[in-house]
């Protein structure tokens, strides 16, 4: 049956209230909250295309835009304006105006693992083996599992890898790689990558993974952390495949600047850490601007100095209840961006949905409705050590949560799902499901987890309480277990993934099939090969959109500026749009890393608020000072982002280099 665009739009909001008012009647009855305040609507402002307007898609490799089943107006394969592509297939809220658009290219690989090349506007695609590539080509060894895809002209190249990258982790390095740690077991043709180190270099050898050092432990789902001195911290993963396999008792150091170092560095973990966590699946770690490093898994938590594998002797606050952050019940998180306002001396963590931890049909238990954020705040001693503290945390007694993290009811329920940190600092939430866990079934291989979380939902940190979700555009694509979403040079958010998206129940009808996401009983299987772009609300606010026009002078885009640590540099800018009188004004300026994703948490996202020390807004000129520290903003590859009120421009890169060694004198 075809469902025309309006009718389509009626449906999926029918749905959505239908759901919503079920959900409401099985979950806890939360608190009354006020309305929430409307964000401003951008509906008439013009769209500029996210790529070249009429520019044809590019051969070779590419799929033509009809391969998708997407009706193209006047049947031209081009890749036109979003408001002209827009054909009922996604669901633009009038009053909020954030859409998802599915792209006009079926990549050769699930992206289970999504990693932004730094420097570029390309992301890594990795997957395990499948039969189900849309050249339907057989897992045959040698079956590529990797590859990438530009945004700027669409063209998808493959890639080759040395061995299995399933459940592996990755981030990015000081120098603009990719580094790739642990994986899968041998399967389907490829060897066993549990052990392994592999480096991707976009510009050495665009084609090619190559693997570089060994670890002294497997590891199945770890977590790799970019850490000031440029060297990478790898910590948690089971030693085998599987929940129930043992953990690993250490966490490992490489440095990519000393490939051949054998065996790598390695600490104890906190063997108390390890028997309450159980399995130290993904960890969410995050690097503080102190030089510690923020470890947490499960509902458990330490701090300690990543380098030495000292703990400090603090009580991280556990997360209250019974909803678990980890897998198969998962969750996911942010770090909230870091501002100069106060010095850089606060840190906070949010915990978004995930799954209560049952013994008793997991499947069919109601995802977590609420989300737990923590504030961090330290002083530096006379010794040059920290005091930290979470229990006050400066909420007041309106937070009052336990032990320092405070409750929200979120307007979704949502495990395996994404977050996304924006350029402004608020956050948007999308993937995942309303009901289940991750992991495969037992037979078959298909989803644990139905009724997908179609809707995206916005998270403003600075609202008042009870007025911070909203919730946004639907997608028509489920992105259940193993999708992903990466932050793009536009500001945007690419969405890729789900291999286990097959046999599942939904309360909407899945509007725009491919014909690859469909074998010939018409039946859903589980490989999904269609990519989307999430455009936030700010996107089309284009009346109030800075436009970066040189970096030191730099006008051209494809150079990248390099910076030290509290050195000045100079922004010029325009409007977004030529007709536009006068100039944007500007009135702050964030940094934000290179996104890299898997299993629902990115590994190096991190934004960071730059002082301005000067600024012109009649004539579009503002100077910035870089963050004081390596420890506040490691060194590695930046967006730099301008920003009227919340409305940001699009990205140039930069690349921030400790030139003095600071963080190797800590």
């Amino acid at each position: 049956m075809t469902i025309r665009p309006l009718a389509a739009l009626l449906l999926l909001g029918l749905m959505q209230v239908l759901h919503v008012a079920s959900v409401n009647a099985l979950s806890p009855s939360p608190s009354p909250r006020p309305p929430p305040t409307p964000i401003p609507s951008f509906v008439g402002s013009p769209s500029p295309p996210p790529f070249a307007a009429g520019q044809p898609v590019s051969s070779g490799a590419v799929v033509p835009l009809q391969a998708t089943g997407i009706v193209v107006p006047n049947g031209q394969s081009t890749v036109a304006p979003l408001n002209q592509r827009f054909v009922g297939v996604q669901n633009i809220n009038p009053q909020i105006n954030s859409a998802y658009e599915i792209l006009p290219v079926l990549t050769n690989i699930v992206a289970v693992h999504l990693s932004q090349v730094p420097g570029s506007n390309t992301y890594l695609y990795m997957e395990r083996p499948s039969g189900y590539h849309p050249n339907m080509s057989p897992p045959i060894p040698g079956n590529l599992i990797a590859g990438t895809l530009n945004l700027d002209d669409l063209q998808w190249t493959g890639v080759v890898s040395p061995d299995g990258l399933f459940c592996s982790g990755h981030t990015v390095t000081a120098t603009g790689k990719v580094v790739i740690v642990g994986g899968h077991q041998l399967n389907a043709g490829y060897p066993s990558g549990m052990a392994s180190v592999r480096i991707f270099d976009l510009q050495a050898d665009p084609t090619h993974l190559i693997k570089v050092a060994n670890l002294s432990w497997n590891r199945w789902y770890p977590s790799p952390t970019l850490l000031p001195t440029g060297r990478v911290l790898i910590m948690g993963g089971t030693q085998a495949v599987g929940a129930g396999s043992k953990s690993n008792p250490t966490y490992e150091i490489f440095d990519p600047s000393n490939p051949t170092q054998n065996p790598l560095p390695q600490f104890n973990v906190d063997p108390t850490y390890l028997k309450n966590v159980k399995q130290n699946y993904y960890p969410f770690n995050y690097e503080l601007p102190t030089g510690d490093l923020f470890n947490f898994c499960s509902r458990y938590g330490r701090i300690l100095v990543p380098e030495t594998g000292v703990y400090r002797n603090v009580a991280v606050p556990s997360r209250p209840g019974v909803i678990n952050a980890q897998f198969p019940y998962t969750a996911t998180s942010v770090m909230l961006p870091l501002r100069p306002e106060n010095n850089y001396t606060l840190a906070e963590f949010i915990i978004f949905g995930g799954a209560p931890q049952v013994g008793y049909q997991p499947e069919f238990t109601l995802a977590g409705r609420i989300s737990h954020r923590m504030r961090l705040r330290w002083n530096q001693t006379a010794n040059g050590s920290y005091s930290y503290d979470f229990q006050d945390g400066g909420w007041g007694e309106e937070w009052g949560g336990p032990g320092g993290w405070a409750q929200e009811d979120m307007d979704i329920a949502r495990v395996m799902g994404d977050a996304t940190l924006l350029p402004n600092g608020d956050v948007i939430l999308l993937n995942g499901a309303q009901e289940g866990v991750a992991g495969d079934a037992a037979v078959g291989g298909g989803a644990r987890a139905n009724y997908p979380a179609l809707w995206a939902q916005l998270y403003q940190p600075d609202m008042p309480r009870g007025q911070r979700y909203t919730t946004l555009a639907a997608s028509t694509i489920a992105r259940h277990y193993h999708s992903t979403a990466v932050l793009t040079t536009s500001g945007t958010i690419l969405v890729a993934g789900c291999d286990r998206c097959g046999n599942l129940l939904s309360d909407v009808d899945f509007l725009v099939p491919s014909r690859f996401m469909m074998n010939p009983d018409r039946q859903y299987i589980k490989a999904e090969y269609r990519s989307e772009i999430f455009y936030p609300p700010y996107f089309y606010d284009m009346a109030n959109k800075p436009r970066i026009i040189t970096l030191n002078g730099d006008t051209s885009p494809s150079n990248v500026l390099v910076l030290g640590y509290n050195e000045a540099f100079i922004v010029s800018w325009g409007s977004e749009l030529a007709n536009t009188t006068g100039v944007t004004p500007v009135t702050s300026v964030s940094i934000v890393a290179a996104s890299s994703t898997t299993h629902s948490f990115n590994f190096n996202q991190r934004v960071v608020f730059l002082p301005m020390t000067n600024i012109d807004n009649r004539a579009g000129v503002v100077r910035l000072l870089t963050p004081p520290n390596p420890f506040v903003a490691v060194p590695q590859y930046y967006m730099v982002f301008l920003l009227n009120g919340k409305t940001y421009s699009r990205g140039r890169w930069i690349q921030l280099v400790d030139k003095a060694g600071v963080a190797n004198m800590k």
